[in-house]
């Protein structure tokens, strides 16, 4: 069973998706994790089949990327339960503050052990659903009734469009911990009018700051210590 890594620094954010592939959840991983100036790592599986694999690219972009031993798509009984004890001990270890997670399976999974190893803030995004549609009648009976049971232990929910946020609350999913954050956009570069270029902070980049500065400072040590 591969080890989790060595803790190197003092983990505020640890965000959870189940790959970084060519998509519309990239784009926003990558900005969180860049912009928020606080210690943060992005765990991810890895990609299947002919999927190009963008790692590499959030990599360059500045973010820390750590790739979690049997964290796929597919449903694979033994790569599931290797990446949650994965992801339970990488929790234990580094003790993150908030524990986002994005997708799901890396949704699930990623909750699972984040409740586990006692990860104070726990957040899960929605960019989309597969509640409806996907497996048939049972199957999304099932799903949904999984979900509802994972909202009720997160510390909030986010939905990324009105839509995605209505079908939560008509499945019964939003546990009244939903807030809905639109997708931004990516502003640098822009002229402001006066020569200069003017940088964009999302909402949520400036929530997520705001809370893992409080909570560093709660869980800091007396002076001394």
């Amino acid at each position: 069973m591969p080890k989790a890594p060595e803790r190197p620094t003092p983990l505020c954010v640890a965000f959870v998706v189940t790959r970084l592939n060519v998509g519309g959840v990239v784009p926003r991983i990558q900005i969180l994790a860049t912009r928020m100036a606080l210690p943060s790592v992005v765990l991810c599986g890895v990609t299947e089949g002919r999927e190009r694999s963008l790692v590499g690219d959030v990599r360059e972009a500045g973010a820390t990327v750590i790739e979690v031993p049997g964290l796929r798509r597919s449903v694979s009984p033994v790569d599931d339960v290797r990446a949650l004890w994965w992801l339970y001990r990488f929790f234990r270890t580094h003790r993150p503050l908030v524990v986002s997670t994005h997708t799901a399976k890396a949704g699930a999974l990623g909750r699972v052990a984040a409740l586990l190893a006692g990860a104070p803030v726990r957040v899960h995004t929605f960019h989309g659903h597969v509640l409806e549609g996907y497996f048939g009648r049972v199957g999304s009976a099932v799903l949904r009734w999984v979900e509802r049971r994972l909202a009720a232990t997160c510390s909030a929910l986010i939905a990324v469009a009105p839509g995605v946020d209505s079908d939560l609350r008509r499945f019964g999913i939003d546990a009244g911990r939903t807030t809905l954050i639109r997708y931004g956009f990516d502003l640098d570069g822009l002229s402001t009018g006066s020569g200069q270029t003017r940088r964009w902070t999302s909402p949520c980049v400036a929530r997520s700051t705001k809370a893992c500065r409080w909570h560093s400072s709660r869980r800091a040590p007396p002076a001394g210590r």
